[in-house]
């Protein structure tokens, strides 16, 4: 069984216009929406094993590392930014 941890981005409900608005191809239209991805998510990772952490993020933080990083806003650079944020770097 794989005991690596596996990251999630925990956006707050407050904050998920801004990352719709970001996120427009990958985004569900609606917070319950998004929760439910992210159930879906959580729970092939929980299948395969990886111990599941949720991060605090930020829509700001998130325009600077894509801005940084020249990356474009999607689940993927998403991913990338919870992993940099969890591993202690600030934007």
């Amino acid at each position: 069984m794989n005991r690596e941890s596996y990251l999630f981005p925990r956006i707050s409900e407050h904050d998920f216009p801004a990352f719709r608005d970001l996120l427009i191809e990958d985004a569900p239209d609606t917070y319950p929406g998004w929760l439910a991805l992210m159930k879906r998510r959580r729970l092939v990772e929980m299948f395969h094993g990886y111990d599941v952490r949720e991060i605090d993020v930020n829509p700001g933080e998130y325009i600077r590392f894509c801005g940084e990083c020249g990356r474009k806003p999607n689940l993927k650079s998403l991913d990338d930014f919870v992993s940099e944020v969890a591993s202690g770097r600030k934007f």
